[in-house]
C-alpha cells in the first residue's frame, strides 16, 4: 500500500525539524553563557582632591589607555564634564 504523504513533504519536515532543534540549542547555549557570567561592579568614593584622571590612573587595567578609561567612566556615570565632587560615588567600568 502506498503512503498518502508525499516523500518531498517528509524530507522538508525532517529538515525543518533539524533546523529548529539546532537553532534552539544555539539560543539556549547563548542564554546559558550570559547567565553564567558574573559581572562584579566596583564603586569608588571621590575624595577631596581626586580627579577623573587620578581615579583612572589608579583603577584602570594596565593595558587600557587612561583617556579611553575616563571616557567609559564618564559614560557609565552620566557625566557630561570632568567635574566631580568629594563624596560622590562613581561606578567603575568592568572590563
Amino acid at each position: 500500500m502506498k503512503s498518502m504523504v508525499p516523500r518531498s513533504f517528509v524530507k522538508i519536515s525532517i529538515w525543518m525539524f533539524l533546523l529548529i532543534i539546532i537553532g534552539s540549542s544555539g539560543m539556549l547555549h547563548a542564554i546559558a553563557n550570559s547567565a553564567g557570567e558574573e559581572r562584579v561592579e566596583k564603586n569608588v568614593i571621590v575624595l577631596y582632591g581626586d580627579t577623573l584622571w587620578s581615579i583612572a590612573v589608579q583603577e584602570k587595567p594596565t593595558n587600557v589607555d587612561t583617556r579611553v578609561y575616563i571616557k567609559k567612566l564618564k559614560q557609565l556615570n552620566g557625566l557630561t564634564s570632568g567635574n566631580i565632587m568629594a563624596g560622590e560615588v562613581l561606578k567603575l567600568p568592568v572590563n
